[in-house]
C-alpha cells in the first residue's frame, strides 16, 4: 500500500534559502512547498490540502485555519501564534 507523503507549504518567507528545512522534512519523507502567499484567499488555496503548514507573515486567521485542513502550524520567528488559530493547532513549533 503507497502511503502519500506529508505535504508542509511554507506559506511565506523572507529568508535566503529554505534548503535546511527542505533537508529535515526530506529525511522524513515530507514534501516541502515555498508558496510565497501574500493573501488570505491564496493562502486558503495552496494551503487546503496541507498536512502541516510553516507561517512567517502570510494572514493566518480564523477562516483559513476552518478551511485548511492541516494540523500542524509553526511560526517563524518565534513568536506569538495568532490565537484564532491556537484551537485547530494540534502542535506548535517554533524556530528560534
Amino acid at each position: 500500500m503507497n502511503q502519500k507523503p506529508w505535504r508542509v507549504v511554507i506559506t511565506d518567507c523572507d529568508h535566503g534559502s529554505i534548503e535546511e528545512e527542505k533537508e529535515e522534512f526530506n529525511r522524513i519523507g515530507a514534501e516541502l512547498i515555498l508558496a510565497q502567499v501574500k493573501e488570505e484567499e491564496e493562502l486558503i488555496r495552496v494551503c487546503k490540502e496541507a498536512d502541516g503548514l510553516i507561517n512567517q507573515y502570510a494572514p493566518l486567521k480564523r477562516r483559513a485555519a476552518e478551511i485548511v485542513s492541516a494540523v500542524l502550524f509553526g511560526k517563524w520567528p518565534k513568536s506569538v501564534v495568532n490565537p484564532e488559530v491556537m484551537g485547530k493547532t494540534r502542535a506548535f513549533i517554533s524556530k528560534p
